[in-house]
């Protein structure tokens, strides 16, 4: 019984740690050893479909008022990038700016830390919103909103620890190095979770294909980084889950849409 207790409290402590990282929501940081990170972002993919579930609320607020799909699928994009702080679309935004308008990868990092956005990343994050949107508001309906979001969600976060266990971080400082290394059991853990979630939600086909399609597009950005930047720092796992995030959105749109 005493290692029942032992396990749960340290999954709660686990849960914590990812709800306070990944959202802004004031919860309490958890008592008890600090650990990396990544020890702890297994169960990311929980916290993903439950602000995917937020977004999907805000749209059946709009819709009940009878506004425009456009205008609730907006809504309920913009409730997620505030309930997340915009922390992948920074990333996005300061990937794009590096990427773009540097030529060195000194250069690219040193573009990545300004704060500012430049036009590459103006232009990344509108054309990720706009997709978003788009995708959401074709569905039209709540109950299809909400399986899109819980699914893209969930998935786009699972692979994070996989990453990790697949590539090098750029450098020895920043969010990235920091994060840590995760056991591969814990990287499985984290992406079994995202794959039941979307399973769950729509099926079989379409969950394999969401997560498998958010997995590829998140291996692609990093791939891209190991050639611009050596490596991955923390901009580039958000940008990771900005590619991730929109696959499996499209993938359950064109299901649902099917």
């Amino acid at each position: 019984m005493r290692q029942v207790h032992a396990l749960a409290g340290e999954v709660w402590r686990d849960l914590l740690r990812a709800v306070v990282f990944l959202t802004r929501i004031p919860a309490p940081y958890p008592d008890g050893p600090a650990k990396p990170l990544a020890d702890s972002l297994w169960i990311a993919a929980p916290v993903g479909a439950a602000i995917g579930a937020v977004g999907a609320a805000v749209f059946a607020v709009f819709h009940a008022l009878a506004l425009p799909p456009a205008v609730a699928a907006t809504a309920a994009v913009a409730a997620t990038v505030w309930l997340t702080g915009a922390l992948h679309e920074d990333g996005l935004a300061d990937c794009a700016d590096g990427f773009g308008g540097g030529f060195t990868r000194a250069r690219k990092i040193e573009i990545m830390r300004d704060s500012r956005v430049g036009t590459y990343g103006a232009a990344a994050m509108i054309l990720s919103l706009t997709v978003r949107i788009a995708a959401l508001a074709s569905l039209a309906t709540p109950a299809g909103v909400f399986l899109a979001l819980v699914v893209a969600h969930a998935v786009s976060r699972s692979q994070t620890l996989g990453l990790l266990t697949l590539f090098s971080p750029a450098g020895h400082a920043g969010l990235g190095a920091e994060a840590g290394g995760p056991s591969l059991g814990r990287a499985l853990v984290a992406l079994l979770l995202g794959l039941v979630i979307a399973v769950l939600c729509v099926g079989l086909g379409a969950g394999l294909l969401a997560a498998l399609l958010a997995w590829l597009a998140a291996i692609g950005v990093l791939m891209l980084a190991k050639h611009q930047l050596g490596g991955y720092t923390g901009d580039v796992l958000g940008t990771a889950q900005q590619a991730a995030e929109i696959a499996a959105l499209l993938v359950v749109v064109a299901w649902l849409t099917d």
